[in-house]
């Protein structure tokens, strides 16, 4: 509709908006900030998973960790099924819920290789 109006995420979060594309995306972009905000929760509540591995970034949809390279495929197992607990508690099993990783040498751009 036309003029001011209050867009939720699924999890009740508010944003009053006049802007066509924010009562659009609100609903979808702000339910995925809440699906990662739940996976961080979990990441903290379970951080004796992780031992020896901490994050250093979250944006949007992504979670960095560094981690020793012993236990990295361990490590990424455990981020990728915390992170798909906290988004599928968000949807309540509404829809399948992906999540995809990798081991890297740096933040993302060299593919660490086992030796």
């Amino acid at each position: 509709p036309e003029g001011e109006v209050v867009v939720r995420t699924l999890l009740g979060r508010r944003r009053t908006t006049d802007r066509y594309t924010e009562k659009l995306n609100t609903p979808v972009q702000g339910t995925g900030a809440d699906g990662l905000k739940m996976a961080l929760a979990l990441l903290w509540e379970n951080r004796g998973l992780l031992w020896g591995a901490f994050p250093v970034l979250a944006v949007h949809d992504e979670v960095v960790l560094e981690a020793p390279e012993e236990g990295a495929k361990e490590y990424l197992e455990t981020l990728t099924a915390l992170m798909r607990r906290g988004m599928e508690e968000v949807l309540g099993g509404a829809v399948p819920v992906e999540v995809e990783g990798g081991i890297y040498r740096d933040w993302g751009a060299t593919p660490w290789e086992e030796a």
